[in-house]
């Protein structure tokens, strides 16, 4: 999830609110879940900030309090949400450190845009430790396959147990079919 062990932060996410499909939204569930569970203090407009407001000024408002609080923002991006550009300039301009959740789903372009600028001041998952990029990939929903997790998977294997085992939970919770299969084959290898 691309924050430092054992520390707690708070996160401000910026994603879409009403510009997102149904997918998305358990995606973005799922991620914000799994930053809870991991300690941290998650702040999502679409359950943290009222949307009742005719004209959009007091969401802003909320925001930026919201932003400016934070220790880091994390950005779900698919380029729909006026409000996540609108959010996106905030963070940018109280120079906050930003993570771009969905990296790989942001692609790049050969022309200057707000893809781009995400995926150069954005956390890359090159800077991710593994444990990081495994929670990643199992959370993604989109162009990340059971056989792509699976092979993160087996390289927590032979890893250390406090780490397969929050390895084994991810998959066993957001992958249950894979989990299925990855839990025969072990028992296979291990000729029981």
């Amino acid at each position: 999830m691309n924050v430092e062990a054992g520390k707690k932060k708070k996160i401000f996410l910026i994603c879409p609110v009403r510009e997102v499909t149904d997918t998305e939204k358990e995606a973005i569930a799922q991620y914000v879940a799994a930053l809870k569970k991991d300690g941290h203090s998650v702040y999502w407009p679409l359950t943290d900030t009222n949307q009742d407001d005719s004209v959009g000024l007091r969401i802003c408002q909320d925001n930026r309090a919201a932003i400016i609080a934070a220790d880091e923002i994390h950005i779900w991006w698919n380029g729909k949400s006026q409000g996540s550009i609108f959010d996106f300039g905030m963070a940018f301009g109280l120079n906050k450190k930003i993570v771009l959740v969905n990296y790989d789903e942001v692609p790049a372009t050969p022309y200057k845009s707000f893809n781009n600028v995400l995926r150069e001041i954005g956390t890359t998952k090159e800077t991710l430790t593994p444990l990081e990029k495994f929670k990643l990939a199992a959370l993604s929903t989109e162009e990340v396959t059971d056989d792509q997790v699976e092979g993160l998977f087996l390289e927590f294997e032979a890893g250390s147990e406090e780490e397969l085992l929050e390895v084994i939970e991810i998959v066993e919770i957001y992958r249950p079919v894979l989990w299925q299969k990855l839990q025969k084959e072990h028992r296979e290898r291990m000729g029981k």
